[in-house]
């Protein structure tokens, strides 16, 4: 999810689309039960792991009064971007999309090769996309700063929080 982009600008948007995702519904119907539910960009076999900044369940009208909050309560449009020839992907983005509909958000599914799609998400142009990777070294501290640190490469999210950086660190250019 862009978080440059309108309307995942504002924190309760994206809080209320982590309530409209059928976790448990996806785990039975998509992987038959294979797959965890993960609640940390960093693994439960490292010392670091913490589920406790994930209170998310799915919670429809959690959802909806999140959006009213937000401007949002007739919901709104957005794309979601994912690759073609990949099965998981458009069975989690009809997941999503049939998810999302009950608050009133309609997503239009843009499937499309994996090249279009690193390229979109990594310039900013897709706003909500599937990125699927995992940390190469087995350490916390290099999880963390992979997916946490907002000044990291992969940050394609844009996500940044300005109460956990120091008021001299400049944002990192991601248009290369």
């Amino acid at each position: 999810m862009n978080t440059e982009s309108k309307p995942f600008t504002d924190p309760r948007v994206r809080q209320a689309m982590n309530y409209l995702v059928p976790r448990d519904e996806i785990l039975k119907s998509i992987f038959f039960n294979t797959a965890r539910i993960t609640k940390s960009p960093i693994s439960e076999i490292y010392p670091a792991f913490t589920d406790s900044y994930f209170p998310y369940s799915y919670d429809l009208q959690k959802a909806k009064a999140l959006l009213a909050e937000a401007g949002f309560s007739n919901g709104f449009e957005t794309e979601l971007w994912y690759r073609t020839n990949d099965q998981i992907q458009e069975e989690l983005a009809i997941a999503l999309k049939t998810s999302f509909a009950k608050a009133g958000i309609n997503v239009k599914l843009n499937k499309v090769p994996a090249s279009t799609l690193v390229e979109s998400y990594s310039k900013g142009k897709a706003a909500m996309y599937f990125f699927r990777d995992m940390a190469i070294v087995p350490d916390a501290a290099y999880v963390a700063n992979l997916w946490l640190n907002s000044a990291s490469l992969i940050n394609y999210s844009r996500f940044h929080n300005s109460e956990g950086r120091q008021p001299d660190q400049q944002r990192p250019n991601h248009d290369r």
